[in-house]
């Protein structure tokens, strides 16, 4: 700690409860609400135009990293869905195949990933005004979030945006699981059109519980530890980008340096964290596709019941079929290829962001103003 002060660098466990009379002497500017910070001086108040920034600059993010990461989500959809591997993907359905449904994350869930970024900027604002308001008025000079209100507001907006995530997420299964042997993709307007007359608004909402549930697990681990990763790697690694620190916590000599710049080291925290964010839901993510990727969502109506229709009857049916045909392994499927999508797009998206903020921010306060 001593080491990191003298520095410029100090931990997120070292300043997320340290007042800015102190911290103002010993530390650099404060960080943006990206990096952790509370904004103190501001109020902690998330402002129109540094909402609507966070959306348009998510969602652009979002869009370039799917072009990346969407074939192989499809990949790992057929698996987990109807027990497709890679190579019997690549050579019966072809390359075209795996870009069914690209449509519909980049148009519907591309605004919902914006939505969570800037709930979450939101929340962060919020939780730190009720406490400042209700129990601890000190908190107002705080300099960074406190782990337990990064945690909190991205659980929160987690669960938040399921309620719109998970209509776009069944309609994606459904897209992405027709499209096999060599068949046409379907549109998200028949899939829409065929589940609204069969079901109505509730058929949208098949295992909206895991996907609250996963949502809110996956994001609060997600917003946590990416501002914890940049945070210790920045504490390494400097702002210049060569390692500051030996084993010992002193200073290394020249022969032991590491060059990792600013960017690099974003790109390396948001790829431990969408592997450490995957491995916390993982199972609960099978199930949940299972339920929205079964096929009797589709199928004709008839004159059989729905339990007869569908595959599985509910979260504990899938998951016990899921044990019985599988074990454990089962609830793994498809996990290497998650980690690679979700290296690939959480690598680009998050450092993106991180890069395109400053710029996003800038424009629209040029813009507009007087509603900044």
């Amino acid at each position: 700690y001593p080491q990191a002060k003298r520095l410029g660098v100090l931990s997120m466990s070292a300043t997320t409860s340290a007042p800015s009379s102190s911290a103002s002497s010993s530390s650099p500017a404060p960080l943006s609400p990206t990096s952790g910070s509370s904004g103190a001086g501001t109020g902690s108040a998330v402002t129109f135009v540094g909402f609507v920034s966070d959306f348009l600059c998510a969602w652009t993010s979002y869009s370039v990293a799917l072009c990346f990461s969407h074939p192989l989500d499809t990949i790992r959809i057929r698996h987990q869905t109807l027990g497709r591997s890679t190579l019997v993907t690549l050579r019966q359905d072809g390359l075209r195949s795996l870009y069914a449904g690209l449509g519909t994350p980049m148009i519907a869930n591309g605004p919902i990933v914006a939505w969570t970024f800037a709930l979450n900027e939101f929340y962060r604002a919020a939780l730190r005004q009720a406490r400042v308001s209700l129990w601890d008025p000190q908190a107002a000079n705080e300099r960074h979030f406190s782990h337990a209100e990064l945690a909190i507001a991205g659980g929160l907006a987690g669960m938040t945006s399921s309620l719109v995530q998970c209509p776009c997420a069944l309609i994606r299964i459904q897209q992405q699981t027709a499209a096999v042997q060599g068949q046409a993709p379907i549109s998200m307007r028949h899939v829409v059109l065929k589940i609204f007359a069969d079901y109505g608004v509730r058929g949208f909402y098949r295992a909206w519980t895991l996907e609250a549930l996963s949502n809110g697990v996956g994001r609060m681990v997600y917003f946590l530890c990416y501002e914890v990763f940049k945070a210790q790697l920045a504490l390494v690694f400097g702002a210049e980008g060569e390692s500051r620190l030996d084993g010992n916590g002193e200073a290394a000599t020249a022969s032991t340096w590491i060059r990792l710049g600013p960017t690099q080291q974003k790109v390396l925290a948001a790829m431990m964290t969408s592997t450490l964010g995957w491995l916390s839901i993982f199972p609960f993510d099978v199930v949940k596709n299972k339920l929205q990727g079964d096929r009797g969502i589709l199928s004709a109506v008839g004159q059989l019941p729905q339990q007869h229709r569908f595959q599985y009857a509910g979260a504990m049916d899938c998951a016990k079929q899921t044990l019985r045909r599988h074990g454990w392994r089962g609830f793994w499927v498809g996990f290497p290829v998650t980690v690679m999508k979700s290296l690939a797009s959480s690598g680009a998206s998050l450092p993106l962001f991180d890069l395109m903020k400053p710029a996003f921010r800038s424009k629209l306060i040029e813009i507009y103003p007087d509603a900044s």
